[in-house]
C-alpha cells in the first residue's frame, strides 16, 4: 500500500514527541536530459529527457536523554519491497539509537558504514556524478561478462552496532555489521557472514583538514545460484578533503575487490576509482568541478581479463536562495567515458537542472 506524501507528513508530526531535536524534509527535484552515443545505442540504452526526484526523504532525531540519542530517516521517492536479513525495507537509511559515554559512542541499529572515501561520505542529494566506486557502495554492481549476476551490493548503509572512539583531534570508528549480499537479497540464505570495518577520520587545523582511511572486509557465497565457494569482498578507500566556509577540494583513492566469484568460470573483479572534486563558494554562488579516473576489471581463473577504463566529469553551479536555510538551485553538466578491450567506447551525457530542499517541519 503506497502513502501519499502529506498525509504520511501529518502522520509522522502528529506522533513526533515534543522533545525531538528536528523532522528534515530532504527534497531534490531535477529536469534530466540524458544521451548516449552510437555505441551505447547498441547496448540498449536510449537518449531520455525527464523530470524526477533524485532525493524525497524524512529524517527524524532526537534525545532521549542527555547522552542517548535516535535517528530515522527513510525515503519517500523509493518504493522497493526487497527485504534483508534485518527485515527492514531498503528505503530505509538509518533506524539506530546511540549512546554516548565518556570516550566511546555506541551506535545500534541501522547507520551508515562510512564506505568510499569523501564521495561515500558525501550526501547523496549533493551528488550529480557517481564514480564507478560510488555505484558499487550504493547498489547492485554487475559483473562484466554478465549484466545480470551482482559482484557488489549496496553497502554504504548496514544493520549492526558501532563503536566511535575519539582520540583528540580524530576519531576511530568500528563496526560489525550484517553481510551487505544478504542485507541486499528478499530470500537471504542462513545468515553466518558478517561485515566488519574500521575508518579512522582526523579533523586537523580547525576542521578544515579532514583526513579518511577506511577497510571493511566480509565473506558470502549468494554470488552464484548453487555456490558452495567463499567470495572475499573487500572494501577499501583512502581520502583527504580541505574545507573552509563553504569552499572545499577533496581527493579519494578507492579500491573494492570480490575473489573467488562463482560465475561462469571462477573469477576475481576489482574496481578502482580516483575521484577529485573541489567547490569555490563566492555569496550565494558555487561552481564545482568534478572528475573520476576508475578501472574495472573481471580475471577468470581460465580465459581472457575483462577490462574497463572509465574517465568521468562533471561541472556545475550552485546558487543558494538567501532567504532560506537551505534552498539552492543548480545546473549541472556531466559526461562519463567507458572505454573496452577491442570495442567501441560507451559514452554518456546528463544535462541535470533542479532544486534542492531542506526544511525542518518541527520549526
Amino acid at each position: 500500500m503506497k502513502l501519499s506524501l502529506m498525509p504520511l507528513l501529518s502522520l509522522i508530526s502528529l506522533s513526533v514527541p515534543a522533545h525531538a531535536a528536528s523532522l528534515l524534509l530532504e527534497m531534490r527535484t531535477d529536469a534530466d536530459s540524458a544521451s548516449y552515443n552510437r555505441a551505447a545505442w547498441a547496448t540498449g540504452k536510449r537518449d531520455e529527457t525527464g523530470f524526477l526526484l533524485q532525493t524525497a526523504r524524512l529524517d527524524l532525531k532526537g534525545d532521549l536523554a542527555e547522552n542517548l540519542s535516535y535517528r530515522l530517516r527513510f525515503r519517500v521517492n523509493n518504493e522497493s519491497t526487497v527485504q534483508g536479513v534485518d527485515a527492514l525495507a531498503t528505503r530505509v537509511d538509518f533506524a539506530s539509537v546511540s549512546h554516548k559515554m565518556e570516550f566511546v559512542t555506541l551506535t545500534l541499529g541501522k547507520t551508515g558504514a562510512e564506505v568510499g572515501g569523501h564521495e561515500g561520505l558525501m550526501d547523496s542529494r549533493d551528488i550529480y556524478l557517481k564514480s564507478e566506486a560510488n555505484k558499487a557502495v550504493t547498489g547492485s554492481y554487475n559483473a562484466l561478462s554478465t549484466n545480470t549476476r551482482p559482484v557488489f551490493y549496496q553497502s554504504k548503509f548496514n544493520t549492526g552496532v558501532k563503536a566511535q572512539v575519539g582520540l583528540g583531534e580524530s576519531d576511530l570508528i568500528l563496526m560489525v555489521m550484517n553481510n551487505p549480499e544478504a542485507e541486499s537479497s528478499a530470500t537471504p540464505r542462513p545468515h553466518n557472514r558478517m561485515l566488519q570495518g574500521a575508518v579512522w577520520k582526523g579533523k586537523f587545523a580547525g576542521n578544515t583538514l579532514q583526513p579518511v582511511l577506511s577497510y571493511h572486509t566480509f565473506k558470502s557465497n549468494l554470488d552464484g545460484l548453487s555456490s558452495t565457494s567463499e567470495t572475499e569482498s573487500k572494501l577499501m578507500a583512502a581520502g583527504f578533503k580541505w574545507a573552509d566556509q563553504g569552499s572545499f577540494v577533496q581527493l579519494d583513492y578507492i579500491q573494492l575487490k570480490a575473489t573467488g566469484l562463482a560465475l561462469a568460470v571462477p573469477s576475481d573483479f576489482q574496481v578502482t576509482s580516483v575521484v577529485f572534486e573541489g567547490g569555490y563558494q563566492m555569496g550565494a554562488w558555487t561552481p564545482r568541478l568534478k572528475a573520476e579516473m576508475s578501472k574495472v576489471t573481471e580475471t577468470p581463473d581460465t580465459g581472457a581479463k575483462l577490462e574497463n577504463d572509465v574517465t568521468g566529469y562533471s561541472l556545475a553551479m550552485d546558487y543558494r536562495v538567501p532567504e532560506a536555510s537551505f534552498a539552492r538551485y543548480h545546473v549541472a553538466l556531466s559526461q562519463k567515458t567507458v572505454r573496452r578491450d577491442q570495442a567501441p567506447d560507451l559514452t554518456e551525457n546528463h544535462l541535470i537542472a533542479g532544486f534542492t530542499l531542506v526544511h525542518d517541519l518541527l520549526k
